[in-house]
């Protein structure tokens, strides 16, 4: 071999093994820190649920993606439907909201579509005394759908 060919060998068998260590480390990088969970890759489930303006969570959106009226998600808040209807992505609405959101995020991810979650939500379960998650919900107990939920998926039983 010319001492040019040699050089230009040597610098494609560099660039291989670099290339290799490269991939190496992106594998593992990738189970470490998984390409979905990287920045550019963030993403907000059920961002639909939320404000466009305040990105707070809003319960008339709510109401429509559960197909109720917003006065029985008032009602389950504890707070009056006049008080919702104004001001439905409300601070005080949050932390209800956000238990709520939880549970149709866990069933979203399980149940892989709107109309299985909202069929689930409307199936009596034994766990909550043949009564509906989403009877549940409405009674003002969002709490008790989503603990039976996280328990469900981390295997602890109800």
């Amino acid at each position: 071999m010319k001492p040019e060919e040699l050089q230009t060998a040597s610098v494609a068998s560099a660039d291989q093994s670099h290339d290799e260590e490269e991939s190496a480390r992106d594998r593992e990088w990738d189970q470490i820190y998984p390409s979905r969970m990287r920045p550019g890759t963030l993403r907000v489930p059920l961002q639909e649920l939320h404000d466009e303006r305040s990105g707070r969570l809003d319960a008339a959106k709510f109401a429509e993606y559960l197909d109720r009226p917003l006065k029985q998600i008032a009602d389950a808040m504890g707070k009056s439907y006049s008080a919702v209807h104004k001001t439905p992505a409300a601070p005080d609405a949050q932390p209800f909201l956000q238990s709520l959101k939880t549970s149709l995020v866990i069933l979203g991810d399980v149940l892989g579509n709107r109309s299985a979650v909202l069929a689930w939500l409307n199936s009596p379960h034994p766990d909550l005394g043949q009564k509906t998650p989403l009877d549940v919900i409405l009674d003002g107990h969002p709490n008790a759908v989503k603990n039976m939920l996280q328990a469900a998926i981390i295997g602890t039983p109800s």
